[in-house]
């Protein structure tokens, strides 16, 4: 498993950034056209999924959120793309969100979204007291629409990490593409977790 993570991550550096947007191009402008039809058909509310992980031995609650930025700050394009294979393009904007290039589970295309980390007053989802330590923020396409946004929260138990990750999409889009997400979620999320721990402190 491990072997056939680290092939898919090293052709994706090889393609390289351009050629990959090259090659979804045509799915992500069908993309942003039905997603943002729905997102204003949806008027704002919201169709939340929720899945709860929990990854032994891996003690970093309250180390992810900063480690996920500094690797976010420091292009390291490798630590995201090895958390997914549907992940396809993580990189800061000049302003500071985070384009992100992915096929979101059960999706057929994929994806571009611009995610603001700490823009959380549109976020729906309240935060739960048990879990100290969260990572907040909206989701919006490239013209502005915002899509939803996500409340991912963290603590640390029985000397590992427990994630209770929860995304939030508009309300008209499909029951089937969002809870199939979930997956999607749990598989970046795990291996995040696993990456933090292995990190020098």
């Amino acid at each position: 498993m491990e072997s056939r993570r680290a092939a898919v991550v090293e052709a994706k550096l090889a393609m390289g950034r351009e050629e990959t947007e090259r090659r979804l191009a045509r799915e992500v402008r069908m993309s942003d056209r039905a997603t943002g039809a729905v997102a204003r058909l949806s008027g704002g509310r919201r169709r939340m999924r929720q899945v709860e992980i929990f990854v032994p031995g891996c003690a970093v609650a309250e180390r992810l959120p900063v480690w996920y930025m500094r690797r976010a700050e420091a292009d390291d394009e490798a630590a995201f793309l090895a958390a997914c294979p549907d992940h396809h393009i993580f990189r800061l904007t000049p302003d500071g969100r985070q384009e992100v290039w992915e096929t979101t589970g059960g999706s057929p295309l994929a994806s571009r979204f611009f995610f603001t980390m700490d823009e959380s007053d549109t976020v729906v989802t309240p935060a739960d007291p048990s879990y100290p330590f969260q990572m907040a923020g909206t989701a919006r396409l490239a013209d502005g629409t915002a899509l939803g946004g996500a409340r991912h929260q963290f603590r640390e138990e029985g000397g590992g990490t427990r994630a209770l990750l929860t995304v939030e999409f508009p309300r008209l889009m499909p029951p089937a593409s969002v809870a199939a997400h979930r997956r999607h979620v749990a598989c970046e999320f795990s291996q995040w977790v696993e990456a933090a721990a292995a990190s020098p402190r």
